[in-house]
């Protein structure tokens, strides 16, 4: 993919029990959401009917067997020290 910098994206981070409702969503439903809190967000200033989203992206985590629910964000003080960091990036082994 090519960046076109004429082109507009909006990224929505979700978690916990927001994600899996949004999981079960199809794709056209989400993007009704989204237009629905741009509205919401944005009031009478903005023309929506034009600014419609054309397509989404999104990882539906929980639902794929490779990821299982998982992700790559830590709480704080979770990696500590320098010994848990790079234990966290050794290569993980079958054996």
């Amino acid at each position: 993919m090519v960046w076109d910098p004429e082109q507009k994206v909006l990224l929505s981070i979700l978690y916990d029990e927001e994600s899996k409702r949004v999981e079960s969503l199809t794709d056209e439903q989400i993007m009704d959401e989204v237009q629905e809190e741009m509205k919401k967000t944005f009031g009478g200033s903005i023309n929506f009917t034009s600014y419609r989203p054309t397509g989404i992206k999104l990882n539906r985590w929980s639902q794929d067997k490779r990821f299982g629910g998982a992700w790559s964000a830590f709480p704080d003080g979770c990696l500590s020290t320098k010994e848990e960091y790079e234990d966290y990036q050794s290569a993980v082994t079958s054996g």
